[in-house]
């Protein structure tokens, strides 16, 4: 079994005001990018799970062999749906 590294991007960010995925991460890119390529750092498969295109979008663009970009699908009802559906999407 291997680890897999797994980064949920879909929340509403209402308290925020604006999506903190796609805030400048203050070495470049945004925290979702800079996520992303730490986690690659790891060498694990990557698979992210958002509802936002734009982010699946900037996921593709950073051309990961390892990453795995999936469009949330709806209801979007929080963290633990997410969770639910990635385990099984993956089950090991």
């Amino acid at each position: 079994m291997m680890l897999r590294s797994c980064l949920l991007s879909g929340g509403a960010s209402r308290r925020m005001g604006r999506d903190k995925a796609l805030l400048p991460h203050p070495a470049g890119l945004t925290w979702l990018e800079h996520t992303l390529q730490q986690l690659a750092e790891l060498g694990a498969p990557i698979t992210l799970l958002s509802r936002w295109p734009e982010h699946l979008q900037r996921a593709h663009a950073l051309a990961l062999p390892q990453l795995e970009a999936i469009a949330e699908p709806s209801p979007w009802q929080g963290p633990l749906l997410a969770l639910n559906r990635l385990m099984q999407l993956h089950p090991n």
